[in-house]
């Protein structure tokens, strides 16, 4: 789970034009639901990798469709507040605007975010005698 963390996080700092893009979108009524279906897909595939270390009981057992959104949706969540908090960009800001990041800074943000992550779930997550 920490590698897709790693890897969603490096795409959203290195395609921010697009998250932007896809983050406007998402507010039509029109294409919400192509989106909703797609996220739908992506929280099955997180899915498995939970069940499979409940049953290795490497961690707790947990409502993993629940789990994979809340992991999915706390990336997103932290990489926006990162990328607005810091008024790097806006909603508003025009495509010829879109931040480009060094690969230190990238690195450093991702650094920054996993352990975030890795502290509200993987530590919440993990058995006692997995720790």
């Amino acid at each position: 789970y920490t590698s897709v963390a790693y890897k969603m996080l490096d795409m959203l700092f290195r395609n921010t034009g697009t998250f932007l893009l896809v983050a406007r979108e998402f507010n039509k009524p029109a294409i919400q639901k192509k989106h909703i279906e797609s996220l739908n897909e992506f929280v099955s595939i997180l899915e498995e990798p939970i069940v499979n270390a409940i049953e290795r009981k490497e961690i707790r057992k947990c409502d993993t469709s629940g789990v994979s959104i809340m992991f999915m949706s706390t990336i997103f969540s932290i990489f926006k507040y990162r990328l607005f908090s810091n008024s790097i960009c806006s909603f508003d800001v025009a495509s010829d605007q879109v931040p480009v990041f060094t690969e230190d800074e990238i690195q450093s943000e991702i650094k920054h975010i996993m352990g975030l992550i890795n502290l509200a779930f993987f530590d919440g997550l993990m058995c006692p005698s997995a720790k």
